[in-house]
């Protein structure tokens, strides 16, 4: 067998690929474990317990100065209104050891009469994905992609970018060439590797996405390929639903008429905020 060639690339041991024999050894995974206290919880006026989504899409990063800076969506429901017309927005905190975080107040967005909170990015937006772009210029070296839940621009998704992470401004609606909708925490990062922006999303299979021509109604995971974040292109199907997945659910279950984005059978293998990292 011939030595495989990693040069000084980091690997992992997923698999034997890189393993020519072995005598007494397997390779297992590090469990995962959850923490005794939360790190993050809701304890501010705009992020009221009694009605708030908390925490559902978040994002981490580390900065060159040890700061960990955490992005989490806050979504506070309006009493007897649908999603769309809730106040959604993403809150900011930071930490120097990854366990206790403050969150300051910017003094930046108004949320209920007053600046002095963590908002960093007002409207009705869901599934936030913070990343740092290294071939933007300083004041774009973070972004952000997020859906809107804004009745006003039904069924669009916006990207955001800061310099630091904390003063944000929108930068461009993003559209695809290829309907299925993007409803999760959608992932965006340059992929040094082929030289390009890389998107992952979930997509829909359904007739109202016009992406079926039955009943069916599932979600799938696709891969999209960008040179300038504006124009994607070489769109694949990454994962789906297996016949087991599909078995769980009756997949031709009849659509509501009067609400067809509600169907009656819908899959329980979702894809939902799913990540994808490097």
């Amino acid at each position: 067998m011939q030595p495989i060639d990693i040069g000084s690339s980091k690997q992992l041991f997923v698999d034997d690929r890189f393993i020519a024999t072995g005598n007494g050894v397997e390779l297992t995974m590090n469990p995962p474990y959850q923490a005794a206290e939360p790190v993050v919880t809701v304890d501010a006026p705009w992020e009221d317990p009694s009605d708030t989504s908390f925490g559902i899409y978040s994002s981490v990063l580390r900065e060159d100065d040890g700061r960990i800076q955490l992005w989490y969506h806050v979504r506070r429901a309006k009493e007897e209104s649908e999603l769309s017309l809730d106040q959604a927005y993403v809150g900011y905190a930071e930490s120097t050891d990854g366990t206790h975080f403050d969150k300051p107040e910017l003094l930046l967005i108004d949320e209920g009469g007053s600046t002095a909170n963590n908002v960093v990015i007002p409207s009705k937006l869901g599934g936030s994905s913070v990343w740092i772009d290294p071939h933007a210029p300083p004041e774009e070296r973070y972004k952000n992609q997020s859906k809107v839940y804004n009745p006003d621009v039904a069924m669009q998704f916006h990207m955001h970018s800061s310099p630091d992470g904390i003063h944000w401004k929108f930068l461009r609606r993003l559209q695809f060439p290829h309907r299925g909708g993007w409803d999760t925490q959608s992932i965006v990062f340059w992929d040094p590797a082929i030289g390009r922006y890389v998107l992952y999303t979930r997509r829909w299979v359904a007739k109202r996405h016009t992406t079926a021509e039955g009943n069916e109604n599932y979600r799938t995971v696709r891969r999209l390929e960008s040179d300038d974040l504006v124009n994607w292109d070489n769109q694949k199907t990454v994962m789906w639903p297996d016949e087991a997945d599909l078995a769980t659910y009756e997949t031709g279950a009849p659509l509501d008429p009067t609400a067809p984005e509600k169907p009656y059978g819908r899959t329980p293998m979702d894809y939902y905020g799913a990540s994808v990292f490097k």
